[in-house]
């Protein structure tokens, strides 16, 4: 009896466990993958670059590589040359004011075809606790000396927020010119960037900038900008 009694006492241990086994692995749920949002994209609106317009496009190509795709556009100065303050002087030419060329001249550009198209890549930190644990903040961090004269230190950091959704971009640049001459100064620049999908057509874009230029006559320059912007989406 005593054997037929502790029989069924391990029979009712083990339906016990056995039953609690299922109910365990019900409440376990596997840790989702994280993933960025790689159709993250944007196109800057044209903008002068060297006498001629460009079209500048972000996209990546992996979560960690952001490619940039600038596309050069053929400009020709409307002769006879014609001078102009902004886009409305140069209308009946059916051309646009060029803000680089002194004085500022009407300008006929081909923005249809490009006439040359180049790629950059910046590297984007997907982790940026194992980032700052190794101590690597920055993806760019330079130093350009011209011979003593410009001494630039440029540093740039492209990251992934921790869930993935929005790519943030931070870049200071500290300059010191010193050519001996009346425009010589000490600049320094900060910019801090937000991006994220915004709908099926647009990317939204939050950004705050800030530019303190001291020059050597005693002139102080600050000037500072911040807002949001809507880029469109390529694909």
């Amino acid at each position: 009896q005593q054997s037929t009694m502790q029989s069924s006492a391990s029979f009712l241990v083990l339906f016990l466990v056995s039953s609690a086994i299922p109910l365990v692995h019900s409440v376990v749920t596997p840790t989702p993958k994280w993933t960025c949002d790689a159709q993250l994209s944007w196109t800057l609106p044209l903008s002068w670059y060297a006498g001629q317009l460009r079209s500048v496009s972000y996209s990546f190509s992996s979560c960690n590589l952001l490619s940039v795709k600038n596309e050069i556009f053929q400009c020709d100065i409307v002769r006879p040359m014609t001078k102009c303050s902004n886009d409305t002087d140069c209308r009946r030419y059916g051309a646009v004011c060029n803000e680089q060329s002194y004085p500022r001249l009407c300008t006929i550009c081909n923005t249809t075809t490009p006439s040359n198209t180049y790629f950059e890549h910046s590297n984007v930190t997907l982790n940026n606790t194992e980032a700052l644990l190794r101590g690597q903040f920055w993806n760019t961090d330079s130093f350009y000396n011209h011979t003593g004269v410009d001494l630039i230190l440029t540093q740039e950091k492209w990251l992934w927020s921790p869930n993935g959704k929005t790519l943030l971009h931070d870049f200071v640049q500290l300059k010191r010119s010193t050519w001996g001459d009346n425009s010589d100064y000490d600049n320094f620049w900060s910019i801090t960037e937000a991006y994220q999908i915004y709908n099926k057509t647009h990317t939204r874009f939050d950004f705050s900038s800030s530019k303190r230029t001291v020059y050597d006559t005693g002139k102080l320059d600050v000037v500072s900008d911040s807002g949001v912007r809507f880029y469109p989406r390529h694909h």
